[in-house]
This record gives structure tokens, C-alpha cells and sequence, in this order.
């Protein structure tokens, strides 16, 4: 009696404990697991049912790979969290479980599944294992204890599973709609990327605007790099496309209706994209408008791409109507459906008539053609084959057919396509190449010009009788070998390899003069022409005619050695002709210098019959010394001898002003209207002041000597390449056209003879053109005679 009140004691105090267990679960749930979520929440649920049954291991499973397997997303054992794994239902007690009942093994549960690998790797025992279901009653997952020793209490860790077993199926169904949700948004966003297609939506009490990744990538931006509101979006719309949009939009919402539009837009980098924009409107139950929705697609591409088609089409008719090949299409039955210009003048029908015919209705021999057309027809890519064609008017021709089969869409052979190219001349040609041949032959045995054909290698193929007597050598010693045998033979092989490259290169020049230098020692002069032979399906090969011209080039050495001799002796000449000029100058200055001592002293001593013999001697005087500069100047450069002392000018103040005013006193003298004009502020250069002076002294003298009335005018500006330019313009005697073309010669006047209105030597103008050359100046000369001269200079140095 007393035993059986103990065990009923016992019993009570378990119900008790056990009822306390699943009070504590549901706590718990309301305390500690309220707030978790996700793999969280799954592995202290694992491990505060381990803890409160005391059994080794607890992990909940989601089912996948279509029920076949379980994905532990959580799971406790052995005092620590486990690491998520998977593993197949199939020979599990899972198996039994999944989208079931809750299954007991208590204990023996190795024996019952002996393939379950993992029940053998822990040693397990016990097993107990309850189904997870969705609120549609499909089964999504599982709870599982494992122990190492058999379950004790069965029933209180199903009661324990079912407290737990709601909140963990909300977590996975949450979760499941989580990444469902991040999987739809990821292939919507992955879906308008492909198509180029973005999305946006607005509301309008709220005024938010948003967009899709795709539309932030339209525009150009990252979505964190932008803030989207509707103004901003505008200010994004072309300007000249703006307004339209906008009003279009209003319009919509006020009519509830949708539009269709498209217009351009500026992206963040710059680039203007054309979009196509579309939108709907979503109403309420009144009627009013809420939201709108649209979509936005780059067409930028798509429109250059139908453009681009077109373009070619265009392009491809253009190409085809043109082309000097002729070009037939053909349907199944051989029937001509389309022929371009050349096509229909080939076969000398036109293309009303060609229309009606087909293929076996122009063949020759509708035998010999009957295998490439069927060939065609069953499919065949491309078919060559040469065959002959009758005209309207009777004449047969060869023709090359190239043949391609026409499919539809799905590879259907709905007829075929030839390009033929007359080869009727060809032919003729072949048969006449066998005739040409035997002259060639004749050519070649008879030539005195040495021929040799050569092949990519650089072996002498074939000699003529020619070339063997201009090398020295005989026919046997050449064909067969390296052309480059007849060299000598330190430099035979650097001889046969440039021939190789340049050969393979085609860079073997067709015609040249050379020297070589044969094996024997032999110097030849060679007028040496080159060619290639390509024929057809044969290696290509050199053809080389060599023609001996070394009495030629010996002669025109003479003649060379000769010009050099006699060069030299023109400067002979002009050094002889400046020690000449320094002779006479030095005499003549004493003269000056003494006949000027002698003005002084006796001007005013004499009578004034004998002041005119003073000036007389004065002007002579100078007129002999300019004429002696001028030669010792003009000698100097040459004989190379005149050295440039170039530095820093300002060709106003150092140049032109000085030269005005020597002049100016002459000027006025005659009448002359005399002026200088300037439209620059910086007048600096570095050249030689010596020459540019002497340049425009002369201008401006010959500019007063050759005017009898009117006006000198000197301009300086700079022209349109910013380069300093000088102007001597004069409404004086002018110079025909035929005096300008050798204006710059030494020693010409346009006048001639002791009868000559103006003094002078001609070498001032012929000077001034040296100076130029030499200080990289150009000078060039308009005129008109009886109107007036235009020298302009222009300086191409270096501007300070």
C-alpha cells in the first residue's frame, strides 16, 4: 500500500515537472524568443530544448531540393551551437516525418535505419522527430531530438516541440517571404537590366517619387548618389524636350489617361540617351487619381541600330544594283525572281523578260548544271563551278558561278542565289596563253637583257643566256642555287636573306639602279627591273630583267667629276672676284675720303661754276661704293664665307625708324607722299640686324627711285599666323609680268643699254633675296606697270 502511494506520488510529481517544462517553454517564447529572428532564433530554440529535455542534440530543418532534402538552419548539441548542413531524407527517420506525423524511436534507432550516416557518426539512440507545416498546411520543415542514450520522456518533448513548433513555422515562413521578396525584386531588377527597362511610380498626395535600379542606370547614377523627386527628374529631361513632358504628364493626371513619349534625357556624365517613357494612372474608389506608374527604356541603341539597318539595306541595294558582278535570285523551282543592272546586261534581256524565265531556260547545257543545282536546293552552303550561258541574241559565254542556297527563318531552302562573272575573255585569253608562250619563250631565249625567275626562297629557278654571260657563269652553276651565288661571297648570304623578307613583304622594288660587286670581283652598273608572277594555284615567283648600263654610268661619272671641276672654278672665280672688288675698295675710299677733306677745305674757296664738280664727285663716289658692297656682299654668301650675327631686335626702333628718316629728306624731294604704319605693340624678334636692315633699305630706296609722283607707303602688322609682316607699297613705274619671274636674278634691270632711265647693277633685289634665305625670312612682290609694286616680308623666326 505504501509502494503504490509512493509511485503515485512520483507520477504526480512528474506530471507536475513536466507541466512546469512546458509552462517554462511557453515563457520562453513569450520572453526570450519574441525578438529573435532568423538563425538566431532557431538555434536558441534548439538549445533551450536541449537544455530543458536534457538530450544531446535539438536543430530545426527547412525543407528543399523538392522535399527531398533538410537544410538544418539551426540546430545545439554537445554544449554548442551546431554549423548549419544538409543531408537527404532518403534511409532517414525523416523521412518518415516529413509532410507526416511526429515519429518515436525511444531507443534502437540505429538498428532500424543502419544507412543514416550520421546516427552512426554520433552514436545516437533515441530519435524524435516533428513535421513543421505553412497555414496551407504544406509541410516545410522539421524539429529533431537526437540522444545518445534512448528518450526518456516522449511525450513531453512533443509537447514541448508543439510549443515551439508555431513560432519556428512563422520564422521560416517569414523568412521564406523575405528572400522570396529579395529574389523577385533581384530578377525584376536583373530583368530590367537586360531589357534596359526601368520603372518608377508616384504618389501623388505625397509627391514620392521612386525608381528602380534600371532607372537610376539610365539616367546615370547610383541609386545612393541621387535623391529622386519629380523637379529633379525634369531638370534631367532635355531642355528642348522639357516642357512637352511635363505638360504631357499634366494632362495625363487631368484626363486620367495614359501616354506614350519619347524624348532625351541628360545622364550625370553628359551623354544624351533617347528613352521611351510610358504611364498609367491608378485610381480610387472615387475616381481620382493616386498613383501613377511608368516605365522608362533606353531606345538610344535601338533606334541607331534600325537606322543603321536601314543604312545598310541601303547600302546593300546601292551595292548590289552597282556591282560589276552579276547577281540573280531563284526560288525552289529555278525560276529568276530578282536580278541586278548587270545581271539583266549580261544575258542581254531586260528584267520584265529575265522574270520569266528560269535557270534551264539560259543553260547552255542543263546537264552539265542539273548536280550544282540540286546540290543548291537540298541545302549546300555554297557551290563554284564554271559553266557556259546563251543570250538572248545566240552568243554563248563561260561563266564563274558562285551559288549560295536561300533559307527562311527555320532553314527551309526556298531557292538560291548566284553571282556569275563573265570569264568568256578569260577563256579566250587561256588559249591564247599557250601561243603567247611559245613567244615568251622566244623573248627569253633571244633577249640581250639578262631575265631571271626567282621563287620565295631565293633560288635562281631559270636563267636566260643573257644573264649567264653578264655574270660569268653558266646555267648549271645559277638555276637551282641562291640567286645570291653571283655575289661575292662574303656577302652572298646577307644578300639572299634581304631578298627573302622583302619578297615575302612584296616590298621587292620594281625598278632601281644599282652597283654590284660580282664574285669575281667585277664591279657592274645595273638598271635592274622587278615583277612579280602570280598565277593561279602556283607559287608566286620574281621575275627580274637586268640591263648592263656601266659604260652609261662610267660616262655620267665623267660628266659628274666635270660639273665638280667646273663649280670649282666658279668659286674661284668669285673669290677671285672679291679680292678684285676689296682692291678696288680700298683705293676708292682714300679717293672719297680726300675729295671730301678737299669739299671742306675749298667749297667755299672757289667759284660756284666748280660746287657742281664736288657733287658730281660726291654722288659717284657713292654710287662706286654701293656698287662694291653689293659685290663683296653677294660674294661672301657665295662662297659660304658670310657669317649671321643674329640677337635680339625690335625691328621698329632699331630698324624701320632709322631707314624713315634717311629717307624721308629723298622722299620729299621728289614730291612724294612718304609714310609708316603700325599695328603691332611688340616688334621684337631674333635674327640679324645687318641683313633685315639691308633688306629694307633697298625696298624703300627702290621703292622712292621708281616713283615719280605719288606715295611710298610702309605698313608692319601681323598676318593671320601671327607672324611680323612687312609691306613697301609705291604707285611708281611697276614691272611687267615677264621681269617678275626673274626679278631675284643678279645682274638684271627690266631696262637694259647705255639708254636706261635708272642707275644701278642689279644684284640690290638678288641680294635682298639672300638675306632672306639666310635669316628664314619670305619675300614675295605684287605689281602692275604704270600702277605701282607691292613687296611683302614676311619673318619666320622665332618672335621674342
Amino acid at each position: 500500500m505504501e509502494d503504490r502511494e509512493n509511485k503515485t506520488r512520483l507520477a504526480l510529481l512528474s506530471i507536475l515537472e513536466d507541466q512546469k517544462r512546458v509552462e517554462d517553454a511557453l515563457r520562453a517564447i513569450v520572453k526570450t524568443f519574441s525578438h529573435e529572428t532568423g538563425k538566431d532564433l532557431f538555434e536558441k530554440v534548439s538549445a533551450h530544448i536541449a537544455k530543458t529535455l536534457q538530450v544531446d542534440y535539438v536543430f530545426v530543418g527547412e525543407l528543399g531540393g523538392n522535399n527531398e532534402k533538410v537544410k538544418v538552419v539551426g540546430g545545439f548539441g554537445k554544449g554548442e551551437f551546431l554549423t548549419p548542413f544538409e543531408y537527404d531524407l532518403k534511409d532517414t527517420p525523416c523521412e518518415k516525418v516529413v509532410g507526416r506525423s511526429t515519429c518515436v524511436h525511444s531507443s534502437g534507432v540505429q538498428q532500424l535505419f543502419p544507412k543514416d550516416i550520421l546516427l552512426v557518426q554520433l552514436g545516437i539512440e533515441g530519435y524524435l522527430g516533428t513535421p513543421l507545416f505553412s497555414k496551407n498546411n504544406q509541410p516545410i520543415g522539421i524539429i529533431v531530438v537526437l540522444n545518445e542514450k534512448a528518450i526518456p520522456n516522449s511525450d513531453l518533448t512533443e509537447a514541448i516541440f508543439n510549443v515551439f513548433s508555431d513560432k519556428v513555422v512563422a520564422e521560416i515562413e517569414r523568412s521564406n517571404s523575405e528572400n522570396n521578396l529579395k529574389q523577385s525584386e533581384y530578377l525584376l531588377n536583373k530583368t530590367q537590366e537586360i531589357a534596359n527597362v526601368g520603372s518608377w511610380e508616384i504618389e501623388l498626395k505625397s509627391n514620392i517619387l521612386t525608381w528602380t535600379d534600371e532607372t537610376f542606370r539610365i539616367f546615370g547614377y547610383k541609386p545612393q548618389e541621387f535623391t529622386v523627386t519629380y523637379d529633379a527628374f525634369l531638370a534631367r529631361v532635355h531642355a528642348d524636350d522639357r516642357e512637352e513632358l511635363s505638360t504631357l504628364y499634366t494632362d495625363s493626371v487631368k484626363n486620367k489617361m495614359p501616354y506614350d513619349i519619347t524624348h532625351r534625357v541628360n545622364r550625370s556624365d553628359g551623354e544624351i540617351r533617347l528613352v521611351r517613357e510610358k504611364c498609367i494612372h491608378i485610381l480610387n474608389e472615387c475616381g481620382e487619381v493616386i498613383k501613377s506608374i511608368g516605365m522608362v527604356q533606353d531606345i538610344t541603341e535601338s533606334i541607331e541600330s534600325e537606322e543603321k539597318i536601314i543604312q545598310s539595306e541601303i547600302k546593300y541595294k546601292t551595292i548590289v544594283d552597282n556591282s560589276l558582278t552579276s547577281i540573280y535570285t531563284f526560288n525552289n523551282k529555278k525560276e529568276f525572281t530578282d536580278a541586278n543592272l548587270a545581271g539583266i546586261q549580261l544575258l542581254g534581256y531586260s528584267k520584265k523578260e529575265l522574270l520569266k524565265l528560269s535557270m534551264p531556260d539560259v543553260d547552255a547545257n542543263t546537264e552539265a548544271v542539273l548536280p550544282a543545282h540540286e546540290n543548291l536546293l537540298s541545302g549546300d552552303n555554297l557551290v563554284n563551278f564554271e559553266h557556259q550561258l546563251i543570250r538572248k541574241n545566240g552568243e554563248i559565254i563561260t561563266v564563274l558561278n558562285n551559288s549560295i542556297s536561300l533559307k527562311d527563318e527555320v532553314g527551309n531552302v526556298i531557292g538560291m542565289q548566284s553571282f556569275l562573272l563573265d570569264i568568256t575573255v578569260r577563256k579566250q585569253a587561256e588559249e591564247l596563253l599557250k601561243e603567247s608562250e611559245k613567244k615568251f619563250r622566244s623573248v627569253w631565249e633571244n633577249s640581250t637583257d639578262g631575265m631571271r625567275i626567282t621563287n620565295e626562297k631565293g633560288i635562281a629557278i631559270l636563267v636566260n643566256d643573257a644573264y649567264c654571260k653578264l655574270m660569268k657563269k653558266s646555267q648549271a652553276e645559277i638555276e637551282g642555287n641562291p640567286m645570291s651565288v653571283i655575289y661575292q661571297e662574303d656577302r652572298q648570304a646577307d644578300i639572299l636573306n634581304k631578298h627573302q623578307k622583302r619578297f615575302r613583304a612584296r616590298e621587292i622594288p620594281e625598278f632601281l639602279e644599282t652597283e654590284i660587286t660580282l664574285y669575281n670581283g667585277t664591279k657592274l652598273f645595273l638598271e635592274l627591273s622587278n615583277t612579280f608572277l602570280e598565277i593561279e594555284n602556283q607559287p608566286t615567283l620574281s621575275l627580274s630583267i637586268f640591263r648592263d648600263i656601266t659604260e652609261r654610268k662610267l660616262t655620267e661619272l665623267e660628266l659628274i667629276e666635270s660639273k665638280e671641276k667646273a663649280e670649282e672654278s666658279e668659286k674661284l672665280k668669285t673669290e677671285f672676284l672679291a679680292q678684285i672688288s676689296h682692291e678696288i675698295r680700298t683705293p676708292l675710299n682714300i679717293i672719297v675720303n680726300n675729295s671730301s677733306l678737299l669739299r671742306e677745305e675749298l667749297y667755299n674757296k672757289v667759284d660756284a661754276d666748280f660746287h657742281g664738280c664736288f657733287d658730281s664727285l660726291d654722288i659717284a663716289s657713292k654710287r662706286i661704293i654701293r656698287t662694291i658692297d653689293l659685290i663683296l656682299n653677294m660674294s661672301a654668301i657665295q662662297t659660304g664665307s658670310f657669317e649671321l650675327w643674329n640677337m635680339e631686335i625690335d625691328l621698329i626702333t632699331q630698324i624701320i625708324q632709322p631707314i624713315i628718316v634717311d629717307h624721308k629728306i629723298l622722299a620729299e624731294n621728289k614730291g612724294l607722299s612718304f609714310s609708316f604704319h603700325s599695328k603691332v605693340n611688340d616688334s621684337k624678334l631674333f635674327s640679324d640686324e645687318y641683313c633685315i636692315t639691308h633688306i629694307v633699305s633697298n625696298l624703300i630706296d627702290n621703292a622712292i627711285k621708281f616713283t615719280a609722283k605719288g606715295q611710298v607707303k610702309v605698313s608692319l602688322y601681323r598676318n593671320s599666323n601671327a607672324k611680323l609682316t612687312l609691306e613697301v607699297l609705291d604707285s611708281g613705274i611697276g614691272m611687267t609680268d615677264d621681269f617678275q619671274n626673274v626679278l631675284f636674278e643678279p645682274f638684271l634691270q627690266e631696262e637694259q643699254g647705255y639708254g636706261r632711265k635708272f642707275d644701278g647693277n642689279g644684284l640690290g633685289l638678288a641680294l635682298v633675296k639672300k638675306y632672306c634665305e639666310l635669316i628664314n625670312a619670305d619675300i614675295s612682290v605684287e605689281s602692275k606697270k604704270n600702277i605701282g609694286t607691292k613687296f611683302s616680308l614676311i619673318f619666320n623666326s622665332e618672335v621674342i
